[in-house]
């Protein structure tokens, strides 16, 4: 904008829109150059007025509420779209009310503004969108709340948004369209009852006499089982789970309220009673025949009352069970030419005979006593899991479904694990190092080990931890062979593990002054570092700090001392390695230590 005369002040009117602006200047003279850039921020007090709008639908009124909290304001005045503004006065609250009546459906921008007298106090804009489409309610099915009942019947009111409204169209979910004449008022009532438990659309619209449609409106609420619901993860409902004697699991809940307890019988048994805890509940039960089997049941409410019965019907294999104390099912027991027992018991009546296999060996067969059952020996020959199939016959020759049996054979063999390896050559003479020793055979307690063929050793098995942890010292350079083997309590060996590994040349360093791995003592205080040879022969040993100088010190015996007297602080590494008489260098060894 220009300036009323060069140099002169000016002023700018400005409508602000919102409860925080702000306003960027800068001048600018004759030649065109400009200042920088000046932002002045400012707050605005909210005086537009408040607008709601409760929509009656097309050619119905609906009520426009206009309030303030402004003082003085006497009148409103308010606009639909570019028509022309209409003045209302303000009630003693600062508000008022009044119908409009739209003429069609769409968006629409009503523009309201408040006075005090002739002064304009605030202005507002409020969008609303114009639909036609019926109310529903209902106090039976709502969402999200109240929910509505299987069997329970219940209603909807259709209520019209256009003039002259004769009847109504309506549809659930994907249902077929149905038509409901309405009332003299133009409303309709819609009794319902439901058959099963589901979330639901209900979507309807009005006709006029001359056969005008609305829009569609879209009323969705959910409706709840009456009956409990029953699952099984042992036992579904759909093919042959389990079998005889094998217990599953079945979980009863419902979302009825005012659950007092579950009563459920098996096959037409005596009820029982499942107190459940926030409408759910999981109990245990054993099928006692193959084939159809059928759990009935029902929710007891606090008042007494008794929901409808919901039947779980499911189907026990009929195959045969096997048990075995020796190697059970899915668990790891015994090992590779160890026997055991296994009993098969019969999934029907009239059982005579049953086939086995073991893996993929030949087929074995075996009698039935006059129980049914039949116990065989079976020797495993590998460890892991090994599957065993069983068949049962009757006597007509009728065969029975396949039961697959797993079983883990634990591997009597000790696993073990080190940093020492046969592969690259680590310590030297007098290094300790740690080995761990590992077995599945549950029934060894001790470990009994032994370096280079010398005495065994024996430490008992850890029973806090899966490894069991042994620390030696290493008596020669080269190739080293450690032999373990497990022992039972009744005195039995595992088979031996004989783990070679390599040990190097490398000396020990030591320092009290400056333990390894540790912060410790300080700059200008000296530390007596003593080495140790870790191969026969060592006449003199080298060592460095960090990047410094190497430096000799003679040995006697094979040991040496020498004092380092730091002069900065920080973490420190000592690089040290010996030579034999010959002049041939150690394996070095790397001492890393603090210094405070």
């Amino acid at each position: 904008m220009p300036a009323p005369s060069p140099g002169a002040d000016a002023t700018v009117e400005f409508t602000p829109q919102s409860f925080f602006e702000y306003l960027s200047v800068r001048s600018v003279d004759a030649a065109g150059l400009s200042s920088e850039l000046t932002r002045y921020d400012f707050y605005v007090r909210t005086t537009a007025p408040g607008v709601r709008v409760t929509m009656g639908g097309v050619g119905l009124p609906s009520l426009l509420r206009m309030s303030t909290d402004e003082e003085g304001v006497t009148e409103f005045g308010y606009r639909v779209d570019d028509g022309a503004e209409v003045r209302v006065p303000a009630g003693a609250g600062g508000t008022a009310e009044v119908p409009i009546v739209f003429t069609e459906t769409g968006s629409k921008r009503i523009v309201v503004r408040s006075f005090a007298g002739s002064e304009l106090i605030g202005g507002t804009t409020y969008d609303v969108r114009v639909e036609d489409s019926p109310t529903v309610e209902s106090a039976d099915f709502a969402w999200p709340e109240p929910d509505g009942v299987v069997d329970r019947p219940g209603s909807f009111t259709f209520r019209p948004r256009r003039p002259d409204v004769v009847a109504y169209e309506y549809f659930f979910q994907n249902d077929e369209r149905q038509r409901l004449d309405a009332a003299p008022d133009g409303t309709a009532v819609l009794h319902w009852t439901p058959t099963r438990p589901s979330f639901y659309s209900l979507r309807v619209r009005s006709i006029g006499a001359d056969g005008t449609e609305s829009q569609w409106a879209d009323y969705q609420f959910s409706v709840i089982d009456n009956k409990p619901t029953v699952y099984s993860s042992t036992y579904y409902e759909f093919g042959a789970w389990g079998g005889v004697g094998i217990p599953g699991e079945f979980g009863f809940t419902t979302a009825m309220p005012n659950v007092d307890v579950f009563v459920y019988r098996l096959n037409g048994g005596p009820e029982q009673i499942a107190d459940p805890e926030y409408g759910w509940i999981t109990v245990t039960l054993t099928p006692e025949r193959s084939g159809r089997n059928a759990l009935t049941v029902r929710t007891r409410y606090l008042d007494g009352t008794f929901s409808p019965p919901r039947e779980y019907v499911f189907e026990v294999s009929d195959a045969p069970v096997v048990v075995s104390t020796d190697y059970p099912e899915n668990t790891g027991a015994g090992q590779p030419g160890q026997p055991g027992q296994f009993t098969f018991n019969p999934g029907r009546d009239g059982i005579v005979e049953y086939r086995y296999t073991l893996e993929t060996g030949e087929q074995h067969t075996v009698a039935a006593g006059a129980d049914g059952r039949a116990t065989v020996e079976i020797t495993p020959t590998h460890p892991g899991y090994t599957l065993l199939i069983v068949t049962s016959t009757t006597a007509d020759g009728t065969a029975t479904a396949e039961r697959s049996y797993y079983f883990v054979v634990q591997d009597p063999s000790v696993w073990v694990s080190s940093g020492f390896n046969e592969y690259t050559p680590l310590g030297g003479i007098g290094t300790k190092g740690r080995f761990g020793f590992y077995t599945e055979l549950r029934e060894a307690t001790t470990y009994e080990y032994r370096l280079n063929g010398g005495a065994w050793q024996s430490v008992p098995r850890a029973t806090d931890a899966l490894v069991t942890d042994v620390t030696l010292t290493m008596e020669r350079n080269g190739e080293n062979v450690l032999s373990v083997r497990g022992r039972t309590t009744a005195g039995q060996y595992t088979p031996q593990t004989d783990y070679p590994f390599l040990v190097g040349t490398a000396s020990l360093v030591a320092s009290e002054t400056y333990p390894i791995a540790e912060w410790s003592s300080g700059v200008d205080v000296p530390g007596t570092f003593t080495f140790t040879q870790g191969t026969a022969g060592v006449v003199e040993f080298e060592y460095r700090v960090d990047d410094g100088e190497p430096v000799l010190v003679a040995a006697s015996g094979g040991v040496a001392t020498a004092v380092y007297t730091p002069t900065t602080n920080g973490w420190k590494t000592m690089t040290v390695r010996g030579r034999t008489g010959d002049g041939v260098w150690t394996d070095s060894t790397s001492y890393s230590f603090g210094v405070l």
